[in-house]
């Protein structure tokens, strides 16, 4: 079974312990306590061996590969145009290299996102089980010395059942509620613009604007690549001559507002009650919300709050259209705690301009063919969080 879904699988099952409406006293409920554990901290032990200690998330594998420079070919082009067998054969043997290489990049970072988010879930299920009767402290600690390394996290384990306390850091609390003080952050104005090729990312954080490597004929990868990225939104259109907008959310929670709620400080609560999505290891199809965007400005603006899987938190409203370059005209603020009774700041970046229709750092030489992105045969440009 795949590591993330065995994982999936046994969180499911923390969360629907005890709601069978059966009632287990004495040594039935020990038994099946024991071996609810033991399942949790085989995943756990998986997860840890599964890591490569080793592993240089900097060790990308390659968007596209080039075929052999005798070829003459671009890069990205299908094994069959290349005429020579022995060239062929070669740059067959690099994408099966690249896609081997791949395979292990998807499986070494979901390793890690479930070591930093699952084994937390599992550990504060495992504490609460056992400080509930009847009482096996022995028989936990021969459970955690068969498949937990760690000898602190062990013994921190041991204390907290010992002593019947949670550690602070697993007790759940509700984070999305906004500090008091809470406020928004700076307007920020930006044009996206959109190209065939070339797709611009925004950071929501520093206003900047970023460029993707190169598109790739793997949705998977792309989506890989997205997710390494922490990439909140982008924008697409119709890949015909049509222009037809849309936005479109990675793993985040989204709420149509109406356009008063841009200046209006009630929406605080209602940025406050929006959950952070999960997202099961990498991100995936399921995980992309896409909203139409009307072509006829007379039809705009359009808000929406939204709330990404990294935690933040915010308004963002799509204003208008630019022809040159062809783009879309947004503001955004972000949700931010007060210091001292005033907003926290945040200025725009050295050579990034806060007034819509100015980017100063758009590569209009990056136009070419269209290629599908994601789904759909869209071309996107987006924006993302680091």
């Amino acid at each position: 079974m795949p590591l993330d879904a065995q994982c999936d699988l046994l969180e499911a099952v923390r969360k629907n312990v005890g709601r069978d409406g059966k009632r287990l006293k004495g040594n039935p409920r020990a038994q099946l306590r024991k071996n609810q554990v033991a399942l949790q901290l085989r995943a756990w032990q998986r997860i840890e061996q599964t890591i490569d200690r080793n592993w240089d998330p900097d060790d990308m594998p390659a968007m596209n590969l080039a075929p052999p420079n005798a070829t003459g070919l671009p890069s990205g082009v299908a094994p069959s145009a290349v005429k020579d067998p022995q060239l062929r054969a070669e740059y067959e043997a690099a994408i099966e290299a690249n896609r081997q290489k791949a395979a292990r990049y998807r499986l070494q970072s979901r390793a890690r996102k479930l070591k930093k988010r699952w084994i937390r879930h599992a550990e504060r299920f495992i504490i609460r089980t056992y400080i509930q009767p009847p009482a096996r402290l022995a028989e936990l600690e021969a459970l955690l010395n068969v498949y937990v390394a760690d000898a602190a996290k062990r013994a921190r384990i041991l204390d907290a059942v010992k002593n019947k306390k949670m550690p602070d850091d697993l007790i759940l609390r509700n984070t999305t509620q906004p500090a008091k003080g809470a406020t928004f952050g700076p307007v920020m104005e930006r044009v996206v613009p959109v190209f065939s090729r070339g797709h611009m990312f925004l950071d929501l954080d520093s206003g900047k604007f970023a460029k993707m490597p190169g598109p790739s004929p793997d949705e998977q990868a792309q989506l890989d690549w997205a997710d390494r990225s922490q990439v909140d939104v982008y924008v697409l259109t119709d890949k015909d001559s049509v222009f037809e907008p849309m936005i479109a959310f990675l793993g985040a929670t989204v709420l149509p507002l109406k356009n008063v709620d841009w200046n209006d400080s009630a929406v605080l609560p209602i940025l406050g009650s929006l959950s952070r999505p999960t997202v099961r290891g990498t991100l995936s199809k399921a995980d992309v919300q896409i909203r139409g965007i009307a072509s006829d400005e007379k039809r705009l603006p359009v808000t929406y709050a939204f709330r990404t899987r990294h935690g933040g938190a915010g308004i963002l409203q799509i204003v208008g259209f630019t022809d040159k370059p062809k783009g879309i005209k947004i503001r955004y603020k972000m949700l931010q705690q007060a210091k001292g009774g005033k907003p926290t700041t945040q200025p725009a970046p050295d050579g990034a301009s806060t007034q819509p229709g100015l980017v100063q750092d758009v590569r209009l030489a990056d136009r070419g063919p269209g290629r599908r992105i994601f789904s759909g045969g869209y071309h996107f440009s987006a924006f993302s969080r680091r």
